[in-house]
């Protein structure tokens, strides 16, 4: 199963350059795969905070609605799409090995994602105080106070694995230094006879958060 919306748009590029799909189907595709990827940040947002899982259902939001509207125009969209980056998604060319690819679509697929997300963009903004209003009925205030997480990990990075890693490494880093905050509190509270109390709940707090 291919979870990266990135590696399954290089299928649909890579299957359209080869002449399997034409690109009103690549553009179709697309849009999907833009509905797809939402999950990806709902599964993450499960257990999450209130604001965490508002952001998650906030794109599944975003990306509908886009596919929504783009739906309606969708023949005008792929017309236009080739006439923007003046891309003729049609020519064909013959390789070294004699095998027919269509060199031009490429660029109108990618474009396709790139316009889509622009413009969904650029209609999203003049209600975001609207969508922010309908994100907090949606997934109202627990009414408790939600405990700290780790701040760097984040299950989406798993797709991209470089930046999974850079994030591992300042999480270990975080961590190292909350450690050393614990030791220098401890270590100043056991030399004193009578511990502040204010230290020694933030020393427990601190172990709590590590802990988390």
């Amino acid at each position: 199963m291919v979870q990266s919306s990135s590696a399954t748009l290089g299928i649909t590029i890579a299957l359209a350059l080869t002449g399997v799909i034409n690109y009103p189907t690549a553009a179709a595709l697309v849009l999907g795969e833009n509905i797809g990827t939402t999950i990806t940040a709902l599964l993450a947002s499960i257990g999450a905070n209130t604001n965490a899982r508002r952001a998650a259902y906030f794109h599944g939001l975003f990306n509908v609605i886009g596919v929504c509207w783009i739906s309606v125009i969708f023949f005008q969209y792929v017309k236009f799409v080739p006439w923007v980056i003046n891309a003729d998604v049609t020519q064909e060319a013959i390789d070294e090995d004699g095998v027919k690819t269509f060199p031009e679509i490429t660029a109108a697929i990618a474009a396709t994602h790139s316009i889509f997300n622009v413009a969904n963009t650029l209609l999203f903004l003049p209600i975001a105080h609207v969508a922010a209003r309908v994100l907090s009925r949606i997934v109202p205030e627990t009414g408790v106070k939600e405990k700290h997480r780790l701040t760097n990990l984040d299950v989406r990075m798993l797709e991209t694995p470089v930046v999974g890693i850079e994030q591992s490494r300042v999480e270990v880093l975080r961590m190292a230094n909350g450690c050393r905050k614990m030791m220098d509190w401890l270590k100043t509270s056991i030399g004193e006879d009578d511990p502040d109390p204010k230290r020694v709940k933030k020393l427990f707090q601190l172990e709590e958060d590590l802990d988390t």
